[in-house]
């Protein structure tokens, strides 16, 4: 029911902009990001598992912020 729950919010996360005209995949990137961050810290550096998944969660957070900040001024089509 975890992986269902997981792959539910990501297949929802890529429908939403296709349903509005849009290719949108950069969620898959920062839900990667998080997970990443989170295994590498619960697993090499014995992070409890609850502190990982926030820490995850921040990193993706941070990575995010950077880059909607720099896409955000933007201007045209790309």
């Amino acid at each position: 029911l975890t992986l269902l729950a997981i792959n539910l919010i990501a297949a929802y996360a890529a429908w939403l902009p296709l349903a509005a005209g849009q290719v949108n995949l950069g969620t898959a990137g920062f839900m990667a990001t998080g997970a990443y961050a989170a295994a590498v810290l619960s697993n090499e550096f014995d992070w409890p598992v609850w502190a990982a998944v926030a820490a995850g969660s921040g990193a993706s957070c941070l990575l995010a912020l950077v880059i909607g900040g720099a896409v955000l001024r933007t201007r045209g089509l790309y």
